[in-house]
């Protein structure tokens, strides 16, 4: 049975893997504090340069990292930057050397679409062969960590994997997705009406099958990839569908794009606000080419299965 150990075991992400593959595989749950509950979890602290993998590294064979600084809406520090680099970059770095000196096979690193920067396509499509050019502070740590595991993948042997998804959704999902549910479910008006560029998601059940499939398939290795659902609709849409699954009315008020934009400059979430309006669509035509994976469910299928 192959041994899988999941960095980040508590978060949106992490602790899906766990309670997914745990029957197909032996996993490992790795955690910063002990007392989370998940069988077998094994501590390593807080996430830095320092970070000493190596006891929660022993005879694994795939190491998933799913761990590390995601958006905050409210910073409170002076440089954004070097605190993503921190967990980011530089234990991420770590990682990948405790894994090389402890004879891990492969790591799989959950980075994000936003390494690719604004669409340059006038469709929005992003491609593998496109050139990455990060944003935002978060974005610029993944990449810098992407390029930091080349480095040390290619001199030591050590298999990469590259997972670069949009937003993820599903139950507990953080982020935009969680602020729709809880603004549809209270009956609160959107001003999202005519929010209709399409954009790519990924429901959390396809992003754990595409990740076992890029854990236990060969061909996977020293690959990036994209994974979506497959199906690229609208933010307008996607709260259509969420207010159809709770049995609620959707309240999309028809705001033109340019004054939410305006808006969101403003509040200070210009970045928030692009991600809402703006096309972007991935292309995981690899993804079947390379692994033969398609999404196994359909947009609706999944919301449906979330919020009953």
């Amino acid at each position: 049975m192959i041994r899988i150990g999941v960095t980040g075991a508590t978060g949106f992400v992490g602790r899906s893997l766990v309670e997914t593959w745990s029957a197909e595989a032996e996993v490992v749950p790795i955690v910063r504090r002990l007392g989370t509950g998940l069988k077998g979890e094994i501590a390593v602290g807080d996430l830095g340069p320092e970070t000493d993998w190596r006891p929660a590294l022993l005879g694994l064979d795939v190491i998933v990292h799913c761990a590390g600084r995601a958006h905050i809406l409210k910073e409170d520090v002076a440089s954004p930057l070097e605190q993503f680099r921190k967990v980011n970059l530089h234990a991420t770095r770590r990682l990948a050397e405790d894994a090389t000196t402890e004879g891990v096979g492969r790591l799989i690193f959950l980075s994000t679409v936003g390494v690719m920067g604004h669409p340059r396509d006038p469709e929005g499509v992003v491609k593998l062969t496109d050139t990455p050019d990060p944003a935002n502070p978060y974005a610029q740590s993944k990449w810098e960590a992407e390029q930091a595991l080349h480095m040390i993948g290619g001199s030591s042997g050590l298999e990469l994997v590259m997972v670069r998804p949009p937003m993820v959704y599903g139950p507990a999902a953080p982020g935009n997705f969680a602020r729709f549910v809880k603004t549809v479910e209270r009956g609160i008006p959107l001003p999202l009406g005519r929010a209709d560029a399409p954009r790519s998601f990924v429901g959390i059940d396809n992003l754990v099958d595409f990740l076992w499939h890029c854990a236990t398939r060969p061909d996977a290795a020293g690959k990036a990839f994209f994974v979506s659902d497959g199906e690229d609709i609208s933010t307008a849409e996607l709260v259509r569908r969420t207010a159809k699954c709770l049995g609620r009315p959707a309240r999309l008020a028809p705001i033109p794009p340019a004054l939410l934009r305006i808006a969101g400059r403003l509040a200070g979430r210009k970045e928030d606000v692009d991600r809402l309006l703006s096309n972007l669509s991935v292309d995981i035509s690899e993804n079947e080419r390379c692994l033969e994976w398609r999404p196994p469910f359909g947009v609706t299928e999944q919301l449906q299965r979330y919020l009953a």
